[in-house]
Order: C-alpha cells, then sequence, then structure tokens
C-alpha cells in the first residue's frame, strides 16, 4: 500500500516536471459538457402540466434547451402517451384527450444522441355540453334531475 502510494507520487511529481521543462502549465481535465435537454411545448410555447377536456386538441413540440439559455426545435421526434385511454398523441405531437385522468406524454430524439422530454396531462370532462341545442334550462334538468335544483332565497 505504501509504495503503491509513492510510485503514484513519484509519477505525479514526474508529470509537474515534465510540464514545467516544455514551459506549459497542466491543466485540470475538463468536463464534459452536459448535452442539451429536450424540452416538451405547447403550440403557444407554455412549458409545463396541460390541461385538457375530453375531445379537446394541443399541438405539441420538442425542443432542445442547452446550458447557455439558446434553444432549437428537434427535427425527428418519436411520441408516446403512458395511457392512451386518457390522452393519445400522434406522430406530428398533437395530443387528444380521451379520458378524464392523469398521464404522461414522451418525446424521444429519434437521432443518435437520443434524448428524452415530457409533459403531464390532465384530462377532464367538459364542464358543459358545447352543442347549441343543450339550452340553460335542459342542463339544468340533466344536473339536477329537475328536483334537486338549488332554490334562491328571496330576502
Amino acid at each position: 500500500m505504501e509504495a503503491s502510494r509513492r510510485r503514484r507520487a513519484g509519477i505525479q511529481a514526474a508529470v509537474l516536471l515534465a510540464a514545467a521543462c516544455s514551459g506549459s502549465t497542466p491543466t485540470a481535465p475538463t468536463k464534459p459538457s452536459p448535452s442539451p435537454r429536450v424540452v416538451v411545448e405547447t403550440a403557444s410555447g407554455a412549458v409545463g402540466p396541460l390541461d385538457l377536456e375530453v375531445g379537446q386538441s394541443e399541438q405539441l413540440a420538442a425542443f432542445l434547451h442547452r446550458s447557455d439559455g439558446t434553444r432549437k426545435p428537434v427535427e425527428s421526434v418519436t411520441w408516446k402517451s403512458d395511457d392512451p385511454a386518457v390522452a393519445t398523441v400522434t406522430a406530428e405531437g398533437t395530443v387528444t384527450g380521451q379520458g378524464p385522468g392523469e398521464t404522461g406524454v414522451w418525446a424521444r430524439r429519434a437521432d443518435e444522441l437520443g434524448g428524452l422530454g415530457h409533459v403531464y396531462v390532465t384530462v377532464t370532462h367538459a364542464s358543459r355540453p358545447v352543442e347549441p341545442q343543450f339550452d340553460g334550462r335542459y342542463w339544468r334538468e340533466l344536473v339536477f334531475d329537475g328536483y334537486e335544483e338549488p332554490k334562491l332565497r328571496r330576502l
């Protein structure tokens, strides 16, 4: 053990001496720069959880965010949904709410460098039907069954 320490110290001294004789200073090894991370954004540029209603769609895009603050679009992406019963995603990145729940939608770079980004998607039922035949009276009957509608108090 002691012999290996002395040998290592001798080698280090020889390296330093060689560097001093050559007129250059030894430099510490550089750390490799971190690879850019893949970030999934909506068409409006929003990053973070995505809230959809059943049947609603949103276009997603994947970007490489570099440590220097720059970003560029990822040219080739493979999209995947963890739970297609909650949200599906097309090959072009259009995510559509299928049923209530939460899931993750993933973007994987298809080039040799790889990289993975994701966004959490929460899907809820539509708060109110969008068809024009659902007027307010029918909606109250549907929701309150015509009998349980709260009464307004008159003062």
